[in-house]
């Protein structure tokens, strides 16, 4: 997710700047019905385009088919690139074994666009 920064007068005015982890996994789950009960895992330090910043490891419970799935959810704090503030966001059942590692991965490989 990537949203404009608005600096007026050397201040920052896009509250993603500021927002947690708990407060952009909650945007996550009112975006995507049927992620519920979402429960802190821990955090780690990752590199989006060479800014260090925290992502937090969720587990949740979304619904597939009317059924209850466990599922991991990662999210990272928002980092700078260039005029933009990026989130990264990923989801993924608790069943797919190998698949954080992917998900770091891709959070760390994101690019700005152009």
């Amino acid at each position: 997710m990537t949203t404009p920064q608005v600096n007026v007068l050397d201040r920052e005015f896009n509250p993603v700047a500021e927002m947690s982890a708990e407060d952009l996994a909650g945007i996550a789950q009112q975006q995507y019905s049927g992620i519920e009960n979402l429960r802190n895992e821990g955090e780690t330090e990752i590199q989006i385009q060479g800014a260090s910043t925290t992502q937090t490891k969720f587990r949740a419970e979304a619904a597939f088919e009317n059924s209850p799935v466990e599922t991991f959810l990662h999210v990272s704090d928002a980092v700078e690139m260039g005029d933009d503030f990026v989130v990264t966001i990923a989801a993924y059942p608790e069943l797919t074994p190998g698949e954080e590692e992917n998900v770091l991965g891709m959070m760390e490989g994101v690019e700005p666009d152009g």
